[in-house]
């Protein structure tokens, strides 16, 4: 499966003009673009919805590289799944900065929070530096006020 962006023009003031779809059958991924939709609406900078589009992008490649679908159902979710995600980053040759994985993870737990209010993930994986220079992950209780 490959999935890309697509920008394109709507007379609808709800649909956000970027798009992730995949790219052979041209189906959109629902659960992203519902959540660009969301941030749109509220009026978020073109410039923050195509970064917050290709984090996204980045973690459904990744997620249908194991599932084999840009699809996502709350039984799929675990406590474990960004985690694994920010294992799956830190390895990459080259390696993303820290400030890369916290953005693309900060984005994705949004969007799923967003499309699965009571999903098992809504814990945050976070890299931190330690103040003596050592990388460290980090989980996060996710505050839901």
């Amino acid at each position: 499966m490959k999935f890309r962006i697509i920008y394109q023009q709507s007379s609808q003031n709800t649909q956000s003009p970027i798009r992730v779809i995949e790219q052979t059958s041209q189906r959109e991924v629902g659960w992203i673009n519902r959540y660009l939709d969301r941030e749109y609406v509220r009026r978020l900078a073109d410039t923050s919805l195509r970064a917050y589009a290709y984090n996204l992008l980045h973690f459904v490649r990744w997620w249908a590289s194991i599932h084999h679908t840009g699809d996502i159902a709350e039984q799929d979710l675990s406590q474990s799944t960004l985690l694994d995600y920010v294992r799956f980053q830190s390895s990459q040759q080259p390696r993303p900065s820290a400030s890369t994985i916290n953005d693309r993870v900060a984005v994705t737990e949004r969007a799923l929070r967003n499309e699965f209010p009571e999903a098992s993930c809504q814990r945050r994986a976070v890299f931190t530096k330690h103040s003596c220079g050592v990388d460290r992950w980090a989980l996060l209780a996710h505050d839901r006020r």
